[in-house]
């Protein structure tokens, strides 16, 4: 089993992300190894998908590890301190900050897919946005305060927007 991170260890600066950038840039590699490889008839194109997928689905967990560890060290603190309101306010705003962060790459991953013209992308940012409203409807607003569940709906809502523009821009664009 792989045991947490030391509270005191760095966000970002971590041997999590070293280990993160290490495997993507394998995949990455291998999927455009597999692009320049292509042969007609081989299911080279399936593969080279699922490699870039998984790749972007690390890199998610990766972010959302990462919010999670900083977050934690802002509550240990409070705990620390003996502030109870403080540990409080740190796990509320993680929950703010995973539903943002999951809405803001699901927005980058759309904008990224039609500029390459990846419908893989777009299809894995619709299924990270369902699982962002998911998790906004089912924690964020069940468990929040007030100020907390209007800036995740808030937030999460205009990067819907955002998405939806890029979506009608495009088809726009293609008429």
């Amino acid at each position: 089993l792989v045991s947490p991170m030391a509270i005191d260890a760095w966000p970002v600066v971590n041997t999590r992300t070293l280990a993160t950038v290490v495997v993507v840039g394998a995949m990455a590699w291998l999927a455009a190894r597999l692009r320049d490889d292509e042969t007609p008839g081989l299911p080279m194109a399936t593969a080279r998908h699922v490699l870039v997928i998984a790749a972007h689905v690390l890199v998610i967990g990766w972010i959302s590890a990462e919010i999670v560890h900083v977050f934690g060290q802002r509550a240990y603190a409070a705990s620390a301190a003996g502030l109870p309101a403080g540990v409080a306010r740190a796990e509320l705003a993680q929950q703010v900050a995973l539903s943002v962060s999951w809405a803001l790459y699901a927005v980058g991953l759309i904008a990224v897919g039609f500029r390459r013209q990846y419908a893989p992308a777009r299809y894995l940012a619709i299924a990270l946005f369902g699982l962002t409203i998911v998790k906004v409807i089912t924690k964020d607003i069940a468990e929040l305060d007030r100020v907390y569940q209007m800036l995740s709906v808030l937030a999460v809502g205009a990067l819907l927007v955002a998405a939806s523009y890029l979506y009608q821009r495009v088809n726009a664009g293609r008429t």
